[in-house]
Formats: structure tokens, sequence, C-alpha cells
């Protein structure tokens, strides 16, 4: 199914360069551990970036057909700072970490703008998403 609505797709766009971020970040970030003594947040780092994909393959097809190019573009559309981590210690990492996943769950939370709009197939999808990242943030708060 492809999605037309040009105020939607926007913001399914949004939805899916924040994954694209996302991952990104986490990516960036997992190169600052210790692969002995941090294998928890290692694991954590690739569950949300296993989810990211899952969750931009599935909103891709809505607004790009196969061999369409990505329109979200190279912007950052989350503000997370991997650069502060000068000090690349553990506890700085868990930190740009849960502001990270903060910044992706706004982005999700502008689904409320688009309800009259949007096809109840797409919110549903949108909110099973919404309602995964924020059972994350446990797992982002036990590892501190």
């Amino acid at each position: 199914m492809q999605y037309t609505n040009e105020e939607c797709v926007e913001f399914l766009q949004r939805i899916i360069a924040a994954n694209k971020n996302r991952i990104e970040h986490y990516t960036y970030m997992s190169q600052y551990l210790d692969t002995d003594r941090d294998t928890d947040l290692l694991l954590l780092f690739e569950k949300y970036i296993q989810q990211s994909q899952q969750f931009k393959a599935q909103l891709t097809p809505m607004i790009y057909r196969e061999g369409d190019t990505e329109q979200t573009g190279d912007h950052k559309i989350l503000n997370a700072s991997t650069n502060t981590l000068s000090q690349p210690s553990r506890s700085n990492i868990v930190e740009a970490c849960k502001q990270l996943e903060i910044e992706v769950k706004q982005v999700y939370n502008d689904i409320h703008l688009f309800n009259a709009i949007m096809e109840d197939q797409i919110k549903e999808l949108i909110i099973s998403q919404s309602e995964l990242l924020k059972s994350n943030s446990d797992d982002t708060t036990s590892s501190v």
C-alpha cells in the first residue's frame, strides 16, 4: 500500500528518518563501549538497532515504491548529540541514549496531529511501534 496524503507522508518520512538516525546513533555509540565489560549495553544497542530497522522496513513501503529513493535526506531529525561524548564513559553514553529515546518518542507522539486524516491501519502500526519504544525505557534505565 502506498500512502498519498501529503501531510501524512511527511509525518511518515519523519518517523523513518528518526529510526534511521536512531540506528546511526547506536552504531556510533557502540564503538565507545568495551566488548568485555559493556556486553549488556552492546546487546541493548543491537536490540534497538534491529528494532529501528524493523520499524523502518514496515513504514517504508507505505510511502515509497520499490526502487524509489527515500526522501528523508541527510538532515537529522533527532538532536541527541553524540558529539558531546568527549569523555565517552558508560554513564555519558547511557545519558545520551536516554535523550535519544526521548526524542524518538516525541516524533512518534505527533501522531495525534494526524488522527483525523490517517488511515486506521497506519495509525495502528505507528501506535504499536510507539508502545514498543515506551517499553524500552525500562531497559535503558536498568543499564546505568
